[in-house]
């Protein structure tokens, strides 16, 4: 069962960079949404506030991580364009420049250092099992953050890649109910039938070529 567990995040995970990656089937009428089907509705779109495969799914395609997974599920830069351990116990990560969210707000450190505190405080079921270990994460400058740690956490980029960034302004809402990340895609909102919609958004990877998407 356990097998069967990690098999089933890694194609929920691995469904959002498939929706951001061009399709190359350049008959198919890009400007119909795609329609995914799930097993059933995220409990919440908070991304500090589950811990559920359904909502990974989902809002994988909306926010970023410091780190990300490839599309094989390998570790790759995503907010964070290179990082270095500078101690047994820290780990500096340097931020991409120039993304903004979804909102038009700019990215930076403070972000980073704010999510990780809205998740590590977060009431209920969460993403603290995640984070345990990890001390602080300091801002040095608006693109530069480093990671304190208990002790040597050689799991820690794993890890790292579930905490999404929200905006530091968002990271004072008890729950967050219109997503705004960094991510390809951008919450729209919700249907009466609770059909969750997404619209491709520039970013620092470009617009996706898949334009709209219904969950």
């Amino acid at each position: 069962m356990r097998g069967l567990k990690v098999r089933r995040v890694a194609v929920a995970l691995g469904l959002g960079f498939v929706l951001a990656m061009p399709t190359g089937c350049g008959s198919r009428d890009h400007r119909a949404p795609v329609r995914v089907v799930l097993e059933s509705m995220p409990d919440t779109v908070d991304p500090h506030g589950h811990n559920e495969v359904v909502a990974w799914a989902m809002l994988c395609n909306v926010y970023d991580g410091l780190i990300g997974f490839s599309a094989d599920m390998r570790i790759q830069p995503a907010l964070a364009s290179s990082w270095e351990q500078v101690s047994p116990t820290q780990v500096r990560f340097h931020l991409r420049a120039g993304v903004s969210f979804h909102d038009g707000s700019s990215f930076g450190a403070d972000d980073v250092e704010a999510s990780f505190e809205r998740a590590r405080t977060a009431s209920g079921r969460g993403i603290q099992h995640h984070l345990v270990g990890i001390r602080a994460m300091r801002a040095e400058d608006d693109l530069t953050l480093v990671v304190e740690m208990e002790k040597p956490a050689p799991t820690l980029l794993n890890r790292l890649t579930y905490l999404f960034v929200v905006p530091k302004g968002e990271a004072t809402e008890a729950e967050i109910t219109a997503p705004i990340g960094t991510g390809p895609y951008r919450f729209v909102g919700r249907g009466p039938d609770g059909t969750i919609r997404l619209e491709g958004a520039d970013g620092w990877r470009g617009r996706p070529e898949v334009a709209r998407v219904d969950f």
